[in-house]
């Protein structure tokens, strides 16, 4: 009797088992991918991480200005490295403190009437030198600097100081034309090549304190004889007003050695 009724219990049997056994698969299943998830997330490749981006946000706004000071040891500073995660010390630079920079409306300043494409300056509270720039949503530019009422310079072909977007190790090339006005009469014409490279990231140290996020640009002009005349390396955190350092090796009269500088602030 109980054979005949054995086929169905077996069968049931075994249902309810197989029901069973996908139920601990699924969960078994899941705490695998959890556990994954978990293990990949605190192995990760830091190189992987996103690097600050640079976009139009970065470029100068009307209202933003800028407190800096020179170095007087620049001896006993080291030319920055290029690269990421970097920590670029400065803390040592010894100097004294310059005068303020803010970033303006061009209307109505001195020299305007020599820039009129222009629509932003940057105006040394200082001194009468202004430089006046263009941008737009992918290009910062500078058209030139207004000295005094004798001298200024008008870039014939600007300087394009940063592209929107610009990305951790991308460069551009460029060249602009240096023409000197005395009086409003040409007086020299000089035509430099530049290349920018968007070339480290890290942390920076000066004696205004240490600086996390900061982005690193290398410039590097050469003159038409293909001289390097201008090495510079600025950084910046979170816009280009906000320059925390710059260190420049420039080309000295004799065309053999260099003299560096080093210049740091803060956004105010």
């Amino acid at each position: 009797m109980l054979e005949q009724f054995w086929p169905l219990f077996s069968t049931n049997f075994y249902n309810k088992k197989s029901k069973s056994l996908m139920k601990v698969f699924k969960f078994l299943s899941l705490i695998t991918l959890l556990l994954t998830v978990v293990f990949l997330t605190s192995c990760k490749d830091d190189s992987l991480e996103l690097k600050p981006e640079v976009n139009s946000d970065w470029f100068y706004s009307v209202g933003q200005s800028f407190e800096f000071s020179s170095a007087t040891n620049t001896y006993n500073l080291t030319e920055p490295s290029k690269g990421e995660g970097m920590t670029w010390d400065f803390y040592n630079a010894q100097g004294n403190p310059q005068d303020d920079l803010s970033i303006v409306s061009p209307s109505g300043l001195p020299g305007a009437d020599f820039f009129p494409d222009a629509n932003i300056a940057m105006k040394d509270e200082g001194s009468d030198q202004i430089k006046f720039y263009k941008k737009d949503s992918d290009t910062l530019m500078q058209l030139g600097v207004y000295l005094n009422s004798t001298f200024h310079y008008r870039y014939t072909d600007p300087l394009v100081l940063s592209i929107s977007p610009f990305n951790f190790e991308e460069s551009f090339d460029d060249k602009y034309i240096s023409v000197l006005y005395t009086n409003s009469s040409l007086s020299s014409t000089n035509t430099i090549h530049v290349t920018t490279e968007y070339g480290g990231e890290g942390t920076v140290k000066t004696p205004y304190g240490t600086f996390n996020d900061c982005i690193m640009y290398e410039v590097v002009k050469t003159n038409s004889a293909g001289e390097i005349t201008d090495r510079e390396y600025n950084f910046y955190k979170g816009n280009f007003m906000n320059r925390i350092a710059s260190y420049t090796l420039k080309l000295n009269s004799n065309g053999v050695t260099y003299t560096s500088k080093f210049y740091w602030g803060e956004e105010k």
